[in-house]
């Protein structure tokens, strides 16, 4: 089975992402505004122990809550002649969570996508929180750019291992369906 590091990418930003300890959690902050319905389409690229493949990822929101969000994630990985659509999953996105990727506000940039301007808030992490709450560097490097205006806020992902594992992925958001704003 085709397991690009993309998952691994979406898992750590969407339950993970902190500024601070006990933070507002930007990306609950992002589905939090629009009503259930609303998704987000994204397409790239990732290169996981030299095999390349084709990545498209849907996110659409399930349900808001104070405390949390609920997000549906479908993902369609193609590799040479190969397309393996991997089984949904859910995700919960909690609307505060304590530091645990080493998040670094970069300068805000406009970046522009499918022939869109977006400003955007860019954020770097570096390493990630194990489930026992100890810090564990991956070597995973990561850029996100987030806006106000896209379903779960983004725009664009970079990410990659430094090593002796290359592993890759840039992704970029493809298609939104806003729906109506709360």
């Amino acid at each position: 089975m085709i397991r690009p590091i993309s998952a691994v990418v979406f898992v750590l930003m969407f339950s993970q992402l902190a500024l601070a300890q006990n933070a507002p959690n930007p990306l609950y902050s992002a589905w939090f505004k629009f009503k259930p319905g609303a998704s987000a389409t994204y397409s790239g690229e990732s290169r996981t122990l030299g095999i390349d493949a084709t990545i498209e990822t849907t996110m659409k929101l399930v349900s808001v809550a104070s405390d949390k969000v609920t997000i549906e994630v479908r993902r369609k990985v193609t590799s040479g002649s190969d397309t393996v659509e991997q089984p949904v999953t859910t995700a919960e996105i909690q609307a505060v969570i304590p530091a645990s990727i080493a998040m670094a506000a970069d300068p805000d940039e406009e970046i522009e996508v499918n022939g869109k301007q977006y400003k955007c808030k860019v954020f770097r992490a570096q390493q990630v929180e194990s489930a026992d709450g100890k810090k564990v560097d991956l070597g995973l490097v990561s850029r996100t750019w987030l806006s106000d205006e896209v379903p779960g806020g983004i725009v664009r992902v970079d990410a990659r291992t430094e090593g002796a594992i290359g592993l890759s992925t840039s992704l970029t958001l493809k298609s939104m369906n806003t729906g109506v704003e709360k």
